[in-house]
């Protein structure tokens, strides 16, 4: 068995080349040929049927042509003709080709993931739907994949508990759950005191100590770099805009309504709950545009309606594609072109902050019409293309512009937050009991910074605010006392807003002085006096 088999996935007539169309701009309306249309319906309509009731965590070839690689060495039929299906976890990449009306092809793959959707909504999925000239590789190391489980335990609330965003009760609160109610736990983290749990179908962290004891031993453990198959991935696209608007080429994610879904791409987070699309303007730019909900990149925020950009890096002669071998019994035909290739290790890599975060286009809008033709079969709900908007691009937390009575034209420039090189860096070895200073590496765009210090057992023992900018603040040490060591991490705030977090440091903390010795007074015999009562 091969570590990385390939198998290109070709229909018994047809080889294609990958044509990557370069345009100005997407959204610029271009001439579709009635060829174009009918092939693009045609293909929508048979997704519709070829991908319909998939279950989580499968993948689904949906029209012509589809290639894939697997972990393991594939059989020949393997996820080799439209309606075929496999599961994500055993699978490498995925790519889709790009339209071709002399040989009526148009590549379509379906996905169906969990994510981090916890097991308590069995409901639910991430719906990733790969168009056009696409490609996906899963990303999620051996060692960092999510433990298979469908583990549930019941717990009900002692009294009113919290659910934070993280296990770690400097995390922010998404809700509270109410003295008494009944919920239902999925996983736990490293430490053992904190339990995912969903509430209202918000999924979140909550303390054990507040919740009822019950046997824990079945549910997976999950740390910050735990990921579902899938979860994290690199993303590369057909450059520009397509030859028609009917058949673009890019990848439509779709999480439930009402649940953020945390995704890694092209080793660059984001958080949406929404439908987005991404897709390469060119060698140097990724795009997101956000149709349905929000996301959240790179902590700014980027609504309905609007697009934002991020700089990439591609790859170096090491990450250039590998040639794809031809599956055995299918020779290429003499005078057609070689398929494509699919890559082993791929980039691009987003290599700064969102930025350019604007409303769409009428032109773009227009554009995007055709993604409505989506079959609801394949969806979590219906695509819709919204109106043109007031909402503004904002990084969490900062309150929108004071005119905001009509749709915005020309939006504010967004502070950024770069959290890249945010690091704390004194004390590392040692600290004095008392007043100690603490310095830190800035993170550009921070309007203040915070000191958080922990007690041996990490309980929050203290935390100091910054004036302003400063990358330093005199703390007293004193208020964790009571072990021989303590630990002290550092926050950079937007207006208030939480929005980094350092590496947590363990230190020596130096012991207290000792008290003075105070040599006892004498006092002369004093008849003692009555103390009236109050």
């Amino acid at each position: 068995m091969t570590s990385h088999s390939v198998r290109l996935l070709i229909p018994a007539l047809t080889l294609v080349v990958s044509v990557l169309v370069l345009a100005p701009v997407f959204g610029q309306a271009q001439p579709a040929d009635d060829t174009c249309t009918a092939l693009a319906q045609r293909a929508l309509e048979e997704v519709g049927q070829s991908c319909a009731d998939m279950d989580r965590n499968t993948a689904c070839y949906g029209f012509n042509r589809v290639g894939a690689t697997f972990f393991e060495e594939p059989t020949d039929d393997i996820f080799s003709k439209p309606s075929d299906r496999t599961p994500i976890n055993t699978l490498s990449s995925i790519q889709t080709t790009p339209l071709d009306e002399a040989l009526e092809t148009w590549g379509i793959a379906v996905l169906r993931l969990q994510a981090n959707i916890p097991n308590t909504l069995p409901g639910q999925n991430v719906v990733f739907i790969l168009m056009g000239d696409t490609q996906v590789q899963n990303a999620v190391p051996a060692d960092q994949v999510a433990p298979a489980s469908d583990a549930t335990v019941d717990v009900v609330a002692k009294t009113r508990a919290r659910l934070r965003s993280l296990p770690n009760a400097l995390a922010n609160v998404l809700t509270v759950a109410e003295s008494g109610q009944a919920l239902q736990a999925d996983a736990i983290d490293p430490s053992g005191q904190w339990l995912r749990v969903v509430l209202n179908g918000v999924p979140g962290w909550m303390s054990r100590d507040i919740l009822s004891e019950a046997d824990f031993s079945t549910l997976p453990v999950l740390t910050e770099e735990t990921r579902a198959p899938m979860q994290s991935f690199y993303l590369t696209t057909g450059l520009g805009d397509p030859e028609c608007n009917e058949a673009p080429s890019m990848l439509i994610v779709q999480g439930p309504k009402g649940v953020k879904i945390d995704l890694t791409v092209n080793e660059a987070n984001i958080q949406l709950g929404s439908t987005i699309i991404l897709r390469l303007l060119d060698e140097n730019t990724m795009e997101i545009t956000v149709l349905d909900g929000q996301a959240i990149v790179n902590n700014l925020i980027v609504p309905a309606g609007f697009k934002a950009t991020a700089p990439v890096n591609l790859p170096g002669d090491e990450g250039e594609p590998e040639g794809t071998p031809e599956p055995e019994g299918t020779p290429a035909p003499e005078g057609t072109a070689e398929p494509p290739q699919l890559t082993q290790v791929f980039g691009p890599v987003i290599s700064g902050p969102w930025q350019g975060c604007r409303p769409l286009t009428p032109e773009e809008r227009a554009a995007l019409q055709t993604l409505t033709g989506l079959p609801l079969s394949i969806l979590n709900y219906p695509i819709t293309v919204p109106d043109q908007t007031s909402a503004f691009c904002l990084p969490p937390g900062a309150a929108p512009p004071a005119d905001n009575n009509g749709p915005q034209t020309t939006p504010e420039p967004v502070t950024i937050v770069d959290c890249r090189t945010f690091r704390a860096t004194s004390p590392l070895d040692g600290a004095a009991f008392g007043l100690q200073t603490f310095y830190w590496d800035p993170a550009p765009g921070a309007t203040s910074y915070r000191v958080n210090l922990f007690r041996a057992d990490g309980s929050l023992a203290g935390s100091f605010d910054s004036a302003g900018v400063a990358t330093n603040l005199t703390a007293n040490t004193s208020v964790a006392s009571g072990a021989f060591q303590f630990s002290w991490n550092v926050q950079a705030l937007l207006h208030g807003q939480v929005v980094c977090t350092s590496q947590t440091v363990t230190i020596p903390l130096a012991p207290p002085p000792p008290e003075p010795t105070i040599a006892p007074q004498v006092t002369p015999e004093e008849t003692p006096v009555e103390t009236p009562f109050f």
